[in-house]
């Protein structure tokens, strides 16, 4: 049997969310984010962000965002967890149901950051 994980609401007796899978809500949020990495706002933001690198740098980058799907489930959990830090601000359990509010600086955040990651790698140190 799986394991069954619960997010319990505030210790707030006015509170109607009282407890939630965390699972249900972990797969809207993970929904979320991809759908959020899928906009066209972000793949013009990605866009702009690597302009200056080479075409085929370029285009790995909007192949990734094109397919988000099939990496994200490539991703170990700790790299997805480190991404949905950068773009989330708040996640707002309630009746009516999730609220998910970004980080303003989320998507900027995220691309410096793979951006640093590819120049570390592409970096040769000259002793």
């Amino acid at each position: 049997m799986p394991e069954r994980r619960f997010a319990l609401g505030k210790q707030d007796r006015r509170c109607p969310v009282r407890s939630v899978s965390a699972g249900n809500i972990e797969a809207a949020v993970v929904t979320q984010v991809r759908n959020i990495l899928n906009t066209p706002e972000v793949l013009a933001k990605a866009n702009q962000a690597v302009e200056n690198e080479p075409p085929e740098t370029v285009e790995a980058a909007m192949a990734v965002l094109r397919d988000v799907d099939t990496v994200w489930d490539s991703l170990f959990p700790q790299e997805q967890a480190r991404i949905c830090h950068l773009l989330l601000d708040k996640v707002t359990v309630s009746t009516n149901g999730i609220d998910v509010q970004l980080r303003s600086n989320g998507v900027q955040s995220l691309l410096d950051e793979l951006q640093d990651e590819d120049e570390g790698e592409n970096h040769v140190d000259r002793d």
